[in-house]
C-alpha cells in the first residue's frame, strides 16, 4: 500500500490522486466513445462533469448518513474524552460511500440532459460502461490508502501504513478484486453495446445498458461485503448497507427492464 506520495515537498493522498486519475480517464473514454457514435463532444464533457459533480455529493451524503449511528453509539464516550464538535464533524463527515456517489452520479447527468433536452437512453448507453472504470480506477486508490480493506487471512496484505485498517495482520485485498470485477462489467458492457447495436438498428432501443450495469454490479457488490472487514459497515436487517442497497437497486433495474416500453421509452 501507499497512501500518500511525495511531489515537492508535499504529501500527496493516493487516494484522491487515484479519484482525479478516475474522473480523468472516464471522461476522456467516454469523450471518445462520443467521437465514434457522433454525438456531439462538448455535451458529453458536461454531462460527464454533472455527473462526476454529483456524484462527489451523493458519496458524500450517503457516507454522513452511514456515520450518524457510530456517532450516536459513540456520542458519550467522545464526550468524555473532550472531543470538540469540530472533531466529530470531521470523523462524520470523512470519506465517501460508492453508492451514494453512483446515485448521485446519475441523478447528476441526468440533470444536464434534461436541461438541453437531450436524448437521455443515448448518452446513458454512452457513459454507461465509464462507470466501472471509473470506480476499478477508484478502488485501486482504496488499495493504497488502506481503506475498504478485507477479511482477515493468511494469504492477504498487511496495511500497516493505513490510518484505519488494523496493523501486522493479512487481509484480504477485496478492493483489487473489485478492481477485477470492474473491469469485467466494462468489458460486458462493451461486448452487449456492440451486439445490441448490429443485431437491428432500426429496432434498437438504447438506455439499457445502465440498467444492465445496475443488475450486475448489485449482484457482485452484494457478493463482496461478505469479504470486507471494515467495521463501518452500516447494518439494515442483518445485512451492510452496501448489500441493503444492492437488493433495492437489483430489483428495481429488473422492474425497469422488464416494463422497458412503458416506464422508460414512453415517459422520456
Amino acid at each position: 500500500m501507499l497512501p500518500f506520495v511525495n511531489f515537492l515537498g508535499r504529501e500527496i493522498p493516493m487516494y484522491g490522486l487515484m479519484f482525479v486519475l478516475a474522473a480523468i480517464v472516464s471522461i476522456g473514454f467516454a469523450m471518445l466513445r462520443a467521437k465514434q457514435r457522433g454525438i456531439p463532444s462538448d455535451d458529453t464533457l458536461y454531462t460527464s462533469l454533472f455527473a462526476v459533480i454529483g456524484a462527489i455529493v451523493g458519496a458524500k451524503v450517503l457516507y454522513i448518513i452511514t456515520m450518524i449511528g457510530p456517532v450516536i453509539k459513540n456520542w458519550s464516550n467522545m464526550m468524555e474524552a473532550n472531543v470538540s464538535v469540530w472533531e466529530i464533524i470531521a470523523f462524520a463527515s470523512g470519506g465517501f460511500v460508492f453508492f451514494g456517489g453512483l446515485i448521485g452520479g446519475i441523478f447528476g447527468g441526468i440533470i444536464y440532459l434534461r436541461m438541453f433536452k437531450l436524448n437521455i437512453p443515448e448518452y446513458v448507453d454512452l457513459i454507461a460502461p465509464c462507470v466501472p472504470l471509473a470506480h476499478a480506477i477508484g478502488r485501486v486508490g482504496c488499495f493504497f490508502g488502506g481503506c475498504c480493506y478485507g477479511i482477515e487471512t493468511h494469504y492477504g496484505v498487511e496495511f500497516n501504513l493505513s490510518p484505519v485498517a488494523p496493523h501486522n495482520v493479512r487481509l484480504l485485498p477485496v478492493q483489487l478484486i473489485e478492481t477485477d470485477v470492474n473491469l469485467l462489467l466494462v468489458l460486458i458492457l462493451l461486448i452487449y453495446g456492440r451486439s445490441h447495436e448490429n443485431k437491428n438498428k432500426s429496432k434498437n432501443k438504447p438506455g439499457k445498458s445502465l440498467l444492465l450495469y445496475l443488475i450486475l454490479y448489485s449482484v457482485s457488490r452484494f457478493t463482496l461485503e461478505f469479504f470486507r472487514g471494515d467495521k463501518a459497515r452500516g447494518i439494515f436487517f442483518g445485512v451492510s448497507t452496501s448489500q441493503f442497497i444492492s437488493i433495492i437497486i437489483f430489483f428495481i433495474s429488473v422492474l425497469l427492464i422488464a416494463f422497458y416500453d412503458k416506464i422508460i421509452i414512453n415517459k422520456i
